[in-house]
């Protein structure tokens, strides 16, 4: 089958549906906004090992991977990608297109902006219902940290348990 650009692939095919399955929070954002420029729609993929409450709400064009578990009272944006053997525990949000690496485990009661990046491993210390451990928008978090509070948009944050490693301007999409 040769290779269509977006514009081509849209009047071939004018009832296709898309997912963006790009690991960069921004970039994925664009290229989603791009292809529904040309009237494609957006189409979610869970995979059917995913263990999920009927307690949990998603956006347009979620990825989650084999090996995942969603509790309860989750809100999962649109675009986001939950990468494979996640857990995110009860009264979850996850901000548009914000990235979970492999093996991420969020505890209760946290929530991730938009377009935040998740590294691999990471596990996030559960928050409380009336203070939610926040990790920003943009934010980045290095594999295998532990995030222990909350962390304002457009950081770099690493180690056990995480630290700033450097500030940037935030552009969360």
């Amino acid at each position: 089958m040769p290779l269509l650009n977006l514009e081509e692939a849209a009047k071939r095919f004018p009832n296709a549906s898309f997912t963006t399955a790009v690991g960069n929070p921004a970039l994925r954002a664009k290229l989603t906004e791009k292809a529904k420029q040309f009237g494609l729609v957006e189409h979610s993929l869970i995979h059917p090992t995913v263990i999920r409450s009927r307690h949990v709400r998603f956006g347009a064009g979620v990825v989650v991977c084999a090996g995942s578990t969603l509790t309860t009272d989750i809100e999962v944006g649109k675009g986001v990608q939950i990468n494979i053997n996640c857990s995110v525990s009860h009264d979850c949000v996850l901000g548009d297109y914000a990235t979970l690496a492999p093996g991420v485990h969020l505890c209760g009661n946290v929530h991730v902006g938009r377009g935040a990046y998740i590294g691999a491993g990471v596990v996030v210390k559960n928050g409380t219902p009336d203070r939610p451990l926040v990790i920003g928008p943009g934010t980045v978090v290095g594999a295998g940290a532990c995030v222990t509070k909350s962390w304002e948009a457009g950081l770099t944050v690493v180690g056990v348990p995480a630290a700033i490693l450097r500030q940037r301007s935030c552009n969360a999409t």
